[in-house]
């Protein structure tokens, strides 16, 4: 006998695209998901996005969009997104590919949690961002 799971929800973009690879990367704490989806173009091809998530925002077990978070100095290939990480009222995106101390340097973005939207804290430049994550 095959054992079937109950689906509790399916979590969207709001502005989801062909591509966007949403849901590369995820993390969920408490009743808060942050998303990645490194392909998004809001600041160019591969500029990349992460989007914030609240259990319960628009009705039981329905995961609701809160924001959208991009770079504020985003561009073109920097795969914003392709690891989130998220703990103690931060929230961390990688950009592997972000090119502000050289082609593909690498960033790491820290958000910090205000009234359930992130407001950006400061990057710190890397050599990597392909993998975060807050114990």
């Amino acid at each position: 006998m095959r054992m079937r799971r109950a689906q509790v929800a399916k979590i969207k973009a709001s502005d989801g695209a062909s591509f966007d690879y949403f849901g590369s990367s995820v993390v969920l704490r408490d009743e808060t998901a942050i998303v990645g989806a490194f392909n998004d173009d809001d600041n160019g091809d591969d500029s990349g996005s992460a989007y914030v998530f609240q259990r319960d925002r628009s009705g039981p077990d329905h995961w609701g969009q809160v924001t959208k978070i991009t770079a504020g100095d985003g561009s073109e290939n920097d795969f914003f997104g392709v690891s989130v990480s998220f703990a103690g009222g931060m929230g961390i995106i990688g950009a592997h590919r972000e090119d502000s101390l050289g082609f593909n340097s690498g960033s790491v973005y820290v958000f910090t949690i205000s009234d359930a939207f992130f407001t950006e804290g400061f990057e710190s430049g890397d050599t990597s961002g392909w993998s975060v994550t807050v114990p």
